[in-house]
């Protein structure tokens, strides 16, 4: 018995991750459970030990153990560290590659937390192969590329200076909005222009990126909290100023740098 969680870890852990450990304890669990004598059950697994002694368990199969320990007194758990040539860890190394090719196939019920890990995986993984092949949103793609489901914490009017999708000429025109793309200055009105060349803006203006470094200018323009706020404040300006920014010539004034 001393070796069966040894055996029972290597095969699971292999198939199910961290996951596996859960099943090993429960497994040897319930055996010893029906052996009518003091059972010693050793395993180098520290964190399903621990998750057995805590008080905070929502695994059920975890929580089933549990029950089982209190129950039965003369089951005891032990920890021993791995890979330090402990003659029944070295057996359940080898016995454990033997079962993982030659062993016969068994079918374990998944936990609830291991199927919604899995699937989280499997939507972001799709969901990163939809991101790095799109064919919209590639502005922000250069600002983002890895996609997240933790919240970014943009606002909207920082959602509209990433996206382009603002008070600006360069979208305004595209549904006949404004007449040209041009601001009043006499450049493209767009968000980069905006925040850092037009003089219209200029209390609202960043350093102005140099051609190779504008993709970095755009990621830590949106990544610092004072900048995001400066942002905020310059979309309303624009938004509320449209007047101001609207150019009243179908050409430019110049030829834009």
């Amino acid at each position: 018995m001393t070796y069966l969680t040894f055996i029972f870890e290597r095969v699971l852990s292999s198939e199910l991750g961290k996951e596996g450990s859960v099943y090993v304890e429960q497994a040897a669990i319930e055996w010893a459970n029906t052996a009518n004598e003091d059972v010693n059950i050793w395993s180098d697994s520290e964190s399903s030990l621990q998750a057995l002694k805590s008080f905070n368990v929502k695994n059920k199969i975890t929580q089933e153990a549990q029950i089982t320990l209190l129950e039965n007194a003369r089951i005891r758990l032990g920890w021993v560290k791995a890979h330090t040539g402990i003659k029944g860890n070295e057996i359940a190394d080898t016995l454990a590659k033997e079962a993982t090719t030659n062993g016969i196939p068994a079918s374990l019920p998944f936990p609830k937390s291991f199927l919604k890990k899995q699937l989280l995986q499997l939507s972001l993984s799709r969901w990163q192969a939809e991101w790095d092949n799109g064919e919209t949103g590639r502005s922000v793609y250069s600002i983002i590329p890895k996609i997240s489901n933790k919240q970014l914490h943009w606002s909207r009017e920082c959602i509209q200076f990433a996206t382009g999708h603002g008070p600006f000429p360069s979208y305004l025109k595209r549904f006949g909005l404004h007449s040209t793309d041009y601001c009043g200055c006499g450049e493209i009105g767009n968000p980069l222009h905006y925040a850092t060349r037009c003089p219209l803006t200029l209390s609202y203006h960043h350093k102005e990126p140099s051609p190779q470094f504008i993709v970095h200018w755009w990621k830590s323009a949106l990544s610092r909290k004072l900048s995001r706020r400066n942002i905020d404040n310059l979309i309303t300006f624009l938004a509320t100023n449209e007047d101001l920014i609207k150019s009243q010539n179908t050409t430019p004034s110049h030829t834009p740098a």
